[in-house]
Parts: structure tokens; C-alpha cells; sequence
């Protein structure tokens, strides 16, 4: 025998399919005009001058500038410094650390032909890989097959200069440790 309850939610189940359309129709409403946005927004052009090894990139959401991306090999200062620490390497060898890629990123308007310099974005792929190199070496017990070091990767600005140590070039910048108190 079927109680008042059931009889009840049987004759207006209907209502309860009604809200969940109407929710995935109106969600549909508002998701296309944000999935347009966002393909307007990440448009971009791409194309690569292989004989200097630079990439040009124009970008619907910056439609006036034009940005240069150079590639050049350069010296990877981490993996010096470990050799070093080992005593694999002296201080003077620089050569044999020169596996790092430098990407140099340059700016400019479309109407004019000036190159502005934004900055140098660094990676060194051993260090990249590392991590997921020692993973399956060790069988899963060191490493880790998702996640990278911190050094792998690492910004330059030439204009402000660079240090080996960071924390002494832009001591300026950083808070002091009582700052909320003062």
C-alpha cells in the first residue's frame, strides 16, 4: 500500500526534472557567452624565424604590441654550483654548464620597430627532469614523477642586473618582518 508521502512526491516528481532542466538551461545560456569571451581573449598568432631560433607571438588581448621570444643557450649557474659542492667540477670550469636554455622576451608596438626588453625567462631542463629521473631510477621511493625543483626554473633582468643569490640583490624589496606593526 503505497502511504500519503509517496503518493505525493509520485504525482510531482515531474517538478523536481523541471528544476534540473531548467538549471542546465539556463547554465547553458550563461556558459556560451563566457566560452566566446574566453576564445576571443586567448586568440593569438604564432609563427617561428628559424634562422635565429625567435619566435613572434601577436595576442588579441594586447592587439597593439608584438612580442619576440629569442632562444639561446646559456650557463646553467644550479648545476655549477652542485658540481662544485660535490667536488665534481672547479670554479672556473663555466663551459661544461652551458645546457641551459634563455629565453629572451622583447617587446614591441606595432607601430614602430624599436625592441623593448622585458626579461629572460631561464629553464634547465636536467633540473626539470631530475626529480622524475630519480622516481623511476629508485622504483618510486625518491623523487617525484608530478612536481619539479624550485631552481629549475628561473627569471633574469638584465636591466636590474643578476645575482647568485637574490635575496642580497633586491634586499630593498622585501618587507621587514615586522611590517603589519608599524
Amino acid at each position: 500500500m503505497i502511504n500519503r508521502k509517496e503518493k505525493i512526491q509520485t504525482m510531482f516528481g515531474w517538478v523536481s526534472d523541471f528544476k534540473l532542466n531548467l538549471y542546465y538551461k539556463i547554465s547553458s545560456i550563461l556558459h556560451a557567452p563566457t566560452m566566446l569571451y574566453y576564445k576571443i581573449r586567448n586568440y593569438n598568432i604564432w609563427f617561428r624565424i628559424p634562422s635565429n631560433r625567435t619566435d613572434v607571438l601577436w595576442a588579441l588581448s594586447k592587439p597593439l604590441t608584438i612580442t619576440y621570444i629569442t632562444k639561446k643557450d646559456g650557463y646553467c649557474p644550479t648545476c655549477h654550483a652542485r658540481a662544485v659542492e660535490h667536488g665534481e667540477a672547479d670554479k672556473d670550469d663555466h663551459f661544461q654548464f652551458m645546457h641551459a636554455d634563455y629565453y629572451d622576451n622583447y617587446e614591441r608596438s606595432i607601430f614602430s620597430t624599436d625592441l623593448k626588453y622585458s626579461h629572460t625567462a631561464c629553464e634547465c631542463e636536467d633540473l626539470i627532469f631530475e626529480p622524475l629521473e630519480n622516481y623511476y631510477s629508485s622504483g618510486g621511493e625518491e623523487g617525484n614523477p608530478l612536481f619539479t625543483q624550485d631552481c629549475a626554473q628561473w627569471d633574469i633582468d638584465r636591466e636590474k642586473g643578476w645575482h647568485h643569490n637574490p635575496l642580497k640583490c633586491h634586499q630593498k624589496q622585501l618587507l621587514p618582518r615586522d611590517w603589519r606593526r608599524s
